[in-house]
């Protein structure tokens, strides 16, 4: 068997390992509210039916003037800790992706209203942008999810993956367009404060490239993570942009400091990552 061929199945193997690795971690192994007072990392219906009707409450209450600021703040903080909590724990991707979306939704209402504190304000601004961290046994699993506007959440997004175990380091961005399937021209580009290119990533680039549902609308590209993690410590945020059937789809991330200094906890290994950060 050629090399060429060797890597691609080896590279298709972290794959698969790594969508295994969340199944295994989204296997519900604890009760839904633990006896010992530690917070529970399983989202069952009931306890998402109960985060979504708290989002509808809190929602309510920003709509009507008449609520004054201290009871609009304390259901606000109480909603965003809750929310806040999903986007790190949440092993149901597609709720996870559902309180980000709805961060997004949601942020300029809270914002624009005078009544919320600014600690609140920033919370809610930055709640879309966390990375939920996975962990089973010596696996460190990571991933993000960036969209255009929340309108997008289920048929253009993009997920950035990072995985960890002892033998393998890679991540992963994981590009989905059902809307029209179409994924061409796809570019990754890093940003620094000043909004100026700092580097891009192209297909050519990746380490390898999983087409195998390119017809659904899905494109799979790897590199490894010591590429990552340097672009992610300097960089401020990351576009993401490829050409749809009828239109360039241009999807836009911000690197929060908090999650970076989060992030080389879990993701440093042998390598110093934290001289690259700004």
């Amino acid at each position: 068997m050629k090399l060429i061929e060797v890597m691609k199945l080896f590279l298709l193997f972290i794959i698969v390992l790594m969508y295994a690795f969340i199944l295994i971690a989204c296997n519900p192994t604890k009760q839904a509210l633990t006896t010992s007072g530690e917070p529970s990392y399983v989202f069952d219906d009931q306890r998402i039916d109960r985060i979504a009707n708290m989002c509808v409450e809190m929602e309510a209450m920003l709509n009507d003037t008449t609520v004054p600021a201290k009871k609009l703040n304390l259901l606000l903080a109480q909603t965003v800790d809750t929310l806040e909590f999903v986007v790190r724990h949440c092993q149901d991707f597609e709720f996870n992706k559902w309180v980000r979306g709805y961060g997004r939704h949601i942020m300029m209402d809270v914002i624009l209203d005078k009544r919320p504190d600014e600690n609140v304000k920033n919370r809610f601004f930055t709640l879309p942008y966390g990375w939920t961290i996975l962990q089973e046994d010596s696996t460190t699993l990571a991933f993000t999810t960036m969209f255009r506007g929340s309108g997008e959440i289920h048929d253009r997004f993009v997920n950035i993956n990072l995985f960890v175990n002892t033998e393998y380091q890679k991540c992963m961005f994981v590009v989905c367009n059902y809307a029209d399937t179409i994924i061409e021209n796809m570019t990754i580009e890093f940003f620094d404060d000043e909004s100026n290119v700092i580097a891009t990533l192209h297909i050519s680039d990746a380490e390898f490239t999983d087409d195998s549902d390119y017809d659904a609308g899905i494109l799979r590209v790897i590199f490894p993570l010591e590429t990552f993690m340097p672009l992610y410590g300097s960089a401020s945020a990351v576009h993401v942009s490829y050409d749809a059937k009828n239109e360039q789809i241009l999807m836009m991330h911000p690197f929060l400091k908090k999650e970076k200094s989060l992030l080389r906890e879990f993701f440093n290994g042998n390598k110093d990552y934290k001289k690259y950060e700004k």
